[in-house]
C-alpha cells in the first residue's frame, strides 16, 4: 500500500484509488506536511509509529466502481505504452477498446466532433456518448467474476486494507466516508491541531466518458455483488437497486492453545452470494 505520513502531525494516510485518495494527497502534501510511501502491511503495527493515528476514506462501492472502471479502461488503452499490440498486451477483455487505435478514437465517442469546436473542450464537458460505452461496461460486468482486476483501480477496497499473509486487517484508527469528506478532515484538522478554515483543498476530477443513465439498474445490482465484500465489511448501505443481496456473519467458538480451556471468538462477514461469470 502506498501512504502518506506526517510525523510532525502524527497522521497516517492508508491511500484506497478512487476513494477521495486524490484529494487526500493533496491535502496532506500542502496542509499536513505529508510524505509519501510504500508500506508493508506488518509496518502499521510498527512499535514507532504507535503514537501515529492510521486513517483511510472509504467511497460507495457503486459510485467507486463506475469511477474505477473510467480510469481502468482509459490506462489500459492500445494507445497507452505498455498496452500497445506492439508492446505483446493481451487485454483480457479486447472488446472493451474495439476500434480504439487512439485515444482521439475514444475520445470521438464520448465527445463527438459534431458537438464540438475543438478537443479542449472534451476534458471537463459531460460525456455525449450514445450508449456505446456503457454497452461494453455492462458487458464486462456480466463476464466479469471480481477476479484478478485487469487494473489495480479495479482493486475493492477492502482486500487493500488487509494483510495479505494473514487475511486479517491492517490497523486503521479512523475511516472516514467520502460523503462526508469535508466533515472527515475538518475533524482531522482539530483533533491535531490544524487550521482549516481556509477551507478543504479539492483535487481536479474530470466527468465520467460513458453516461450511467445507461445502465440498467439489472447491471448495477450486478455491481454491487461484485463489491459486496465492501458493502458487508465496511458496513456501507446498499443503493436502492441492489435490495435484496445480503451479507453471512459467522461466529466460531475456539479453545485457546495454552491449555487453559479458555474460549475465544472468530468473527467472519462475507458476502451470502458470490457472482459468477457469463462467460463460456
Amino acid at each position: 500500500n502506498r501512504v502518506s505520513m506526517s510525523q510532525k502531525y502524527g497522521i497516517i494516510y492508508a491511500m484506497l484509488p478512487k476513494s477521495g485518495s486524490s484529494t487526500a494527497r493533496l491535502m496532506m502534501r500542502e496542509k499536513f506536511d505529508g510524505v509519501e510511501k510504500r508500506f508493508k502491511a506488518n509496518q502499521y503495527n510498527d512499535t514507532q509509529l504507535h503514537n501515529l493515528t492510521v486513517f483511510t476514506f472509504v467511497r460507495d462501492p457503486l459510485s467507486r466502481f463506475f469511477a474505477s472502471y473510467d480510469e481502468s479502461f482509459a490506462r489500459t488503452g492500445p494507445w497507452q505504452k505498455g498496452y500497445r499490440p506492439k508492446d505483446g498486451y493481451r487485454h483480457p477483455f479486447p472488446y472493451l477498446h474495439d476500434a480504439f487505435d487512439s485515444y482521439q478514437d475514444y475520445e470521438d465517442v464520448f465527445c463527438p466532433p459534431e458537438t464540438r469546436t475543438s478537443r479542449k473542450e472534451c476534458t471537463q464537458r459531460q460525456s455525449q456518448e450514445n450508449g456505446t460505452l456503457s454497452a461494453r461496461l455492462s458487458r464486462f460486468v456480466w463476464e466479469w467474476d471480481g477476479l484478478d482486476p485487469f487494473d489495480d483501480h479495479l482493486h475493492l477496497q477492502v482486500p487493500l486494507l488487509m494483510d495479505r499473509s494473514t487475511g486479517r486487517s491492517i490497523r486503521v484508527d479512523e475511516i472516514y466516508n467520502t460523503t462526508a469528506a469535508k466533515a472527515g478532515w475538518e475533524h482531522l484538522g482539530r483533533a491535531h491541531g490544524i487550521d482549516l478554515s481556509s477551507g478543504v483543498l479539492h483535487a481536479k476530477t474530470h466527468p465520467r466518458r460513458f453516461d450511467v443513465k445507461f445502465v440498467s439498474d439489472k447491471t448495477k445490482k450486478r455491481i454491487c455483488e461484485l463489491a459486496l465484500l465492501d458493502y458487508c465489511c465496511l458496513n456501507l448501505p446498499l443503493p436502492a437497486e441492489c435490495s435484496g443481496l445480503f451479507c453471512k456473519l459467522t461466529v466460531t467458538n475456539a479453545t485457546t492453545p495454552d491449555g487453559e480451556n479458555q474460549q475465544s471468538q472468530s468473527i467472519q462477514i462475507e458476502p451470502l452470494s458470490h457472482p459468477q461469470s457469463s462467460r463460456k
